[in-house]
């Protein structure tokens, strides 16, 4: 109770986030997984880590800040992704501030943020929706693109391609979305490879994405 009185009264600091993530996630499991429940039992909590990804004058511009509170919320997921999910959606604009650090040009807080998006919207068509709706495709497939598509091997296009699978499954509205919005046209140039032998991460992109037209709802195509 300490600490979390401290981070509402004090200015942002890196150290407190460090110390709260240990807590979290250091200590040995049933302490970590006790606080990280306790943590999330109020969402102003959550709120409140949220509020440090926003931009300036709203959210803080340290990049330690930033990236510890990402590093903290992914502790919580692990721990309570329910609890998470829910406290995140008492505030529509907590998505919206991790959508724009998709968007963000520090790789590290951005493939964090991808990252922390992968485990919210699974299981959890409400944040998945509000995650489309703000543009999660388009900046999937930016991603994918400046990665050098599944040709690139890199774990970032595993993570995109896991998220924007994520979105479409079992998601009417999404595919949809995904149809309407033009994307499927845009999913052969990421599927270009001609090496021999895929990496991991291609081949799990490119299988994906070759796949993408199965999520979509068979009146959608027809439409």
């Amino acid at each position: 109770a300490l600490l979390i009185a401290h981070l509402y009264c004090r200015a942002p600091d890196n150290a407190l986030l460090l110390l709260l993530l240990l807590l979290c996630c250091q200590v040995p499991p049933p302490p970590a997984l006790i606080n990280a429940d306790l943590y999330c039992r109020v969402p102003d909590n959550v709120l409140l880590l949220l509020g440090l990804l926003r931009d300036e004058p709203e959210g803080v511009d340290d990049f330690y800040v930033r990236y510890g509170a990402l590093q903290v919320m992914a502790a919580l997921l692990a721990a309570c992704q329910d609890k998470l999910q829910a406290c995140v959606l008492s505030s529509p604009l907590g998505v919206v501030a991790l959508m724009d650090l998709l968007s963000s040009p520090l790789e590290v807080l951005r493939n964090e943020a991808l990252l922390l998006m992968v485990g919210l919207c699974n299981g959890c068509p409400q944040i998945s929706n509000i995650a489309a709706f703000e543009g999660a495709f388009e900046k999937l497939l930016v991603i994918c693109g400046s990665e050098g598509g599944p040709g690139g091997g890199d774990v970032v296009i595993q993570d995109a391609a896991e998220l924007m699978n994520n979105l479409l499954r079992d998601n009417l509205a999404n595919q949809r979305l995904f149809r309407e919005m033009g994307h499927i046209q845009q999913l052969p140039p990421l599927l270009q490879y001609t090496q021999t032998q895929q990496p991991p991460a291609a081949a799990a992109a490119g299988s994906f994405l070759s796949s993408a037209s199965q999520y979509v709802d068979p009146s959608i195509r027809a439409a």
